[in-house]
């Protein structure tokens, strides 16, 4: 597990990293806002699945070293099994994020007189 969550955080790490570069060279600003958002929120999956795993990870880790205390067994239990709570924040957070952007959209174009959404 322990080599599972290093190659998964190096990923997202390199996956951050290249979009910033992208960013970086984008041509226009609202190009580039795109590539800052979409950046924003892997980084937001990226502590999600860190703070859900990282218990286990430390859990196997100590278990090399010396016996884990059943303390420890019941956080790990119960963090690591929160991960659909955690989506579900996520989603809600998204899902807040696209309704303020969709409606400021729609308003915009409604007073224009534009109803294409294109």
């Amino acid at each position: 597990m322990v080599i599972v969550f290093a190659v998964n955080a190096i990923c997202y790490g390199a996956i951050y990293v290249k979009m910033q570069q992208t960013a970086r060279q984008a041509s226009s600003d609202n190009q580039n806002d795109k590539y800052h958002k979409a950046a924003k929120l892997m980084l937001l999956f990226v502590a999600v699945y860190l703070l859900q795993w990282w218990p286990y990870t430390t859990q196997a880790l100590w278990s090399l070293v010396t016996p884990i205390p059943f303390g420890m067994v019941i956080i790990v239990v119960v963090v690591c099994n929160l991960g659909g709570l955690y989506n579900a924040i996520v989603y809600t957070i998204i899902r807040r994020r696209y309704t303020k952007v969709s409606g400021v959209e729609n308003n915009s174009a409604m007073q224009t007189g534009n109803t294409n959404a294109d």
